[in-house]
């Protein structure tokens, strides 16, 4: 009989806390997860029109996404925390986004995510990228999240069930882009859609409250407005805030 080779892993202190946190969020907390799909035709449109206006100002694909998805979070029943007296809904969206840092799953927080520009939140999430993968991410940088974004869509996942952060209330998956052919007027027309998943207590809020949500998230996504902050932003202005932030 030939010798099995096992490889151990140390089960680290990082993922018994991951594990914990999980555990504890599957528990007890009533989860649901609703699927749609958003087209990003418009999207895309108002993201190549924003380069070339003004080609200097750095704006990408992931960033457009995320401001696009916190502003439809503005004022909705999903953007806040929840403990075992209250439950906390929160003006502006500090968005978690969660970042494989060597197997490890961290999560930093972009402030006030539905307020600033798509070439401003570009920066930040490049810089908290770089300090995740280089000096560590201090305590402030992973904290005070009133939403979480996940992604496997660059791993070929559509759709999946992504796990509640505590106290969060939701968490938004956003699976990988499909090019697919759908009918206008009667005609094939060739379309690309992102798939996204919407986890959320149900506790806090009930079903239909989530669709709404999900709803919103779509219709936001699918508008060429939500760019609309990228004009006004100079290619100094975004220069500064990759330099201060």
């Amino acid at each position: 009989m030939s010798e099995v080779e096992v490889q151990e892993i140390p089960y680290d202190r990082f993922r018994r806390t991951t594990a914990k946190r999980m555990a504890h969020s599957i528990t007890t907390k009533p989860q649901l997860t609703l699927h749609r799909h958003a087209e990003l035709t418009a999207l895309e449109a108002a993201l190549r029109q924003a380069k070339a206006a003004q080609p200097d100002v750095p704006v990408g694909f992931t960033a457009a996404l995320l401001v696009s998805i916190a502003r439809s979070l503005t004022g909705s029943r999903l953007n806040g925390t929840v403990d075992e007296q209250v439950i906390s809904l929160h003006r502006d969206v500090h968005l978690g986004v969660a970042v494989d840092v060597d197997g490890a799953l961290l999560v930093p927080v972009l402030r006030n995510a539905n307020k600033i520009s798509v070439a401003q939140l570009e920066a930040e999430l490049k810089r908290l990228a770089h300090k995740a993968r280089t000096t560590g991410l201090r305590p402030d940088d992973v904290a005070g999240a009133t939403f979480t974004v996940s992604s496997l869509g660059p791993l070929g996942v559509e759709l999946f069930t992504p796990i509640i952060n505590p106290p969060q209330l939701a968490i938004l998956g956003l699976g990988a882009v499909r090019d697919e052919l759908t009918l206008v007027d009667g005609e094939p027309v060739a379309v690309r859609r992102l798939g996204l998943s919407l986890t959320f207590d149900h506790a806090a809020t009930d079903g239909a409250e989530a669709a709404r949500v999900l709803g919103r998230v779509c219709e936001s996504i699918e508008s060429p407005g939500a760019l609309d902050r990228v004009a006004g932003t100079s290619p100094a202005r975004a220069r500064d805030v990759a330099a201060t932030t």
